[in-house]
């Protein structure tokens, strides 16, 4: 049997780096947007509203991200461990 060490704390192999938080950014931004410039709002609401963007991601939008973890186990072993752009080019640089 054969071991194959995998880079400790990976943002390749962590749904919430690699698909959740960009996608929360995303609608954030997407909700931003939309306000006057002059409007503000305070820490507390910043946090309201980001529990409340992140809580209302579609079931189907976070099954489809953890489903890609079989794909993106493949893409790090084929790069022999190191880093893998998406679409599973392989990078120069290994970890």
């Amino acid at each position: 049997m054969e071991v194959f060490e995998i880079p400790k704390r990976s943002p390749d192999l962590n749904v919430l780096d690699y698909a959740v938080w960009s996608e929360v950014e995303r609608r954030m931004r997407a909700q931003e947007r939309t306000w006057p410039a002059s409007r503000r709002e305070s820490r507390a609401q910043f946090e309201k509203r980001l529990d409340r963007t992140a809580k209302s991601l579609p079931a189907a939008f976070i099954d489809k991200c953890v489903s890609s973890m079989k794909v993106r186990c493949q893409q790090l072993y084929d790069a022999e461990g190191g880093l893998f752009e998406e679409g599973g080019r392989r990078s120069r640089r290994p970890l």
